[in-house]
């Protein structure tokens, strides 16, 4: 959770609708996932993707199943609200979580080509 970010397990008794109660074990199995600054995938032809990746800390011991998610948008802005709360949690739940710029986009290096473009 950010510094600006509500915090969403508080009770607020004006929030008709103020969410589930908070979870222990969950707040405890999120204290143990590790974050790590974006990563380069170097490509065949040079270029550099750039991966988040979260993990539950005893991953590197313990291999887990890998999520991984594939877009367009970057990370640091469009999704990162969304990726900061999904992300940590997969990985609370036993999966490393791996969040790409896709080539062009983000911290990524290339040119992206798709329909987005004209």
């Amino acid at each position: 959770m950010t510094p600006n970010e509500p915090n969403r397990t508080e009770s607020n008794a004006t929030d008709p609708n103020p969410g589930p109660a908070p979870d222990p074990e969950l707040q405890k199995r999120l204290e143990r996932v590790v974050e790590h600054r974006p990563e380069p995938i170097v490509m065949s032809d040079g270029v550099r993707l750039a991966a988040k990746v979260w993990h539950p800390e005893d991953a590197p011991d313990k291999p887990v199943p890998a999520i991984l998610e594939y877009l367009p948008y970057r990370f640091r802005d469009g999704t990162r609200e969304r990726d900061t709360g999904n992300h940590p949690w997969f990985a609370a739940h036993g999966y490393a979580s791996v969040r790409v710029d896709m080539r062009g986009t983000g911290d990524a290096t290339g040119v992206q080509e798709d329909e987005y473009l004209p």
